[in-house]
């Protein structure tokens, strides 16, 4: 009987490791049980959990991998407003059956409680070095664990389906160089904001962000669109005209310039 969808991917991961493979992501949906977790009518709690490791050779710089797990969960939600408290942090009692049960698979000092709408819906951070050693997993490794049915029950803002066009997708990376506090969410979202439309379908893609310490207040963040029309195969000079409107917005909104 699993306690939590985590037990089943850490074997596969360790699988693909020994197979070659180092950058990937696993994920499962499906219903854990836990013994003693109850509802109204004192039969086992069946809630779908959405549970996932990602896997990949530490970059440069790049911090704790709790805040790479952090960007799925806001992508996964759709949300931006999700709150987080370390679980070195949190008050145990207050938290639900399922995560009390999960938590201790992760450190407590590199992982946080994930709050929307002041529920907890799921844990997100690294995986214990104990784990992470036995499993083969590398030191910039993940984990989250999401109960899919508390978050159905909040009532929250969803997205509704956007159909994907059938004509071949562009792809154009930008990089911009702003002051460090523009938030790379903020463009992504402006990014988006431009391109989708009754004509067109796109998405948004961080692909680095880079600071030269010998330019303090300044940042390079290389921003990835992949997009499409609804109506036609984008033409050199649609795309051009797309790219000179996302260079004009970005230099107003964000005094960015382009390198």
């Amino acid at each position: 009987m699993r306690t939590s969808l985590l037990q089943s991917i850490l074997p596969k991961c360790k699988e693909n490791i020994q197979r070659g493979f180092t950058e990937f992501g696993l994920f499962e949906i499906n219903i854990p049980h836990i013994k003693g977790y109850l509802d109204a009518d004192s039969l086992p709690k069946e809630e779908w959990h959405l549970s996932s490791i990602f896997n990949k050779e530490k970059v440069e710089n790049s911090g704790s991998s709790y805040y790479w797990g952090k960007q799925y969960i806001e992508k996964i939600l759709n949300q931006k407003e999700c709150n987080y408290i370390l679980i070195a942090d949190s008050l145990e009692q207050d938290l639900p059956e399922d995560i009390k049960t999960i938590s201790p698979m992760f450190d407590a000092n590199v992982s946080a409680i994930c709050f929307l709408d002041k529920v907890a819906i799921g844990v997100v951070g690294e995986l214990k070095r104990s784990i992470r050693e036995e499993y083969k997993l590398s030191e910039y490794s993940c984990a989250i664990d999401i109960n899919l049915n508390r978050v159905l029950e909040l009532d929250i803002k969803r997205e509704m389906y956007v159909e994907v066009p059938i004509y071949p997708t562009f792809s154009i990376d930008f990089t911009f160089e702003t002051t460090k506090s523009t938030p790379c969410q903020k463009m992504i979202l402006e990014l988006e904001k431009i391109i989708k439309s009754k004509d067109s379908w796109g998405r948004v893609e961080c692909i680095d962000i880079y600071e030269d310490k010998k330019r303090e207040n300044l940042k390079r963040t290389t921003l990835r669109l992949i997009a499409s029309k609804y109506d036609k195969t984008a033409s050199d000079k649609d795309i051009k005209n797309i790219t000179e409107k996302i260079i004009k917005r970005f230099k107003e909104v964000f005094e960015a310039e382009v390198i």
